[in-house]
């Protein structure tokens, strides 16, 4: 037999019997739509319709073309299989029933809102890039946001956290902790911060000394405990120097006339036992009300 057609002969044989290999290595990247990869059941017949030819599996082309999905509302518990979804980059599932939510794998996520579930858990070692975090209204006790270094607006408000690390965000404009046991908050490494609400929690005490980029400020801080506040003073046409004025005073000796030397310290509010000091920082306007 000609060598040539022999050679020939044993390569198509040998590409025949790889045949059933290669098919299932690709039937093994598939995910069948079933209970047992997800076993929410509202949660799997929304992912049915992610199964353009009905074939009741989920292959790699029609998982990657899942970019967002919107679960709000849909009585969902458990969102196990949400690890298949590797390119999601948005997750709105604020408004469930969901006590765990481990989104690691999604690594493509940008945004993720589950406020209004019930989580005691909430895991997101892997989110890189994830820039927007809502998860108010929960039961977290902690939250770790260490590796979410993109992070630019984190609302954790409404929960049982006792402490809150954001020193790895330094990216970050919007926090929102409001209502939650902490006992401290630091926040002197955040200085892109324009907007901050810890209202409700049980600081100490509150240095925003080098938050110089802050529009919105709103503490509730107790008698007898120091605010350092870096505030903008405005000329009379309107236009903030450039340099700030950082300016430290104890809130149970001060004054109103005191605080109004103070351009930027706006709103004060003192409850009738003057038991607690409400101040509110925006930068263009002058109002008190005693």
């Amino acid at each position: 037999m000609n060598r040539k057609l022999l050679t020939a002969m044993l390569a198509l044989c040998a590409a025949l019997c790889l045949l059933p290999a290669l098919a299932l290595a690709d039937g093994a990247a598939d995910v069948a739509i079933d209970s047992t990869n997800f076993p929410d059941a509202n949660f799997l017949a929304y992912v049915g319709s992610f199964d353009t030819d009905n074939d009741k599996l989920l292959s790699p082309a029609e998982l990657t073309k899942v970019k967002e999905m919107n679960l709000r509302n849909k009585s969902i518990g458990d969102l196990t299989g949400i690890e298949h979804f590797t390119a999601l980059t948005k997750l709105n599932c604020h408004w469930n029933q969901l006590t765990s939510l481990d989104v690691s794998q999604n690594t493509a996520l940008q945004v993720l809102n589950c406020n209004n579930n019930q989580l005691t858990s909430l895991v997101l070692g892997g989110n890189t890039a994830l820039t927007k975090l809502l998860c108010a209204n929960n039961q977290l006790t902690a939250l770790d946001v260490s590796k979410n270094t993109a992070l630019e607006e984190l609302d954790c408000g409404d929960n049982q956290l006792t402490s809150l690390d954001v020193s790895a965000n330094t990216a970050l404009k919007q926090l929102y902790c409001m209502n939650n046991p902490l006992t401290a908050l630091d926040v002197s490494v955040n200085t892109a911060l324009t907007d901050l609400n810890c209202i409700n929690t049980q600081r100490a005490s509150l240095d925003v000394s080098k938050n110089t980029a802050l529009t919105s400020l709103l503490a509730i801080i107790a008698v007898g405990d120091l605010l350092r506040a870096a505030v903008h003073r405005q000329n009379s046409t309107g236009d903030r120097s450039a340099a700030p004025v950082v300016c430290s005073f104890n809130v149970k000796s001060a004054a109103r006339s005191q605080l109004g030397k103070v351009d930027r310290v706006i709103i004060v509010f003192f409850d009738e036992n003057f038991l607690h000091v409400e101040v509110y920082v925006v930068y263009n306007a002058i109002k008190f009300k005693p």
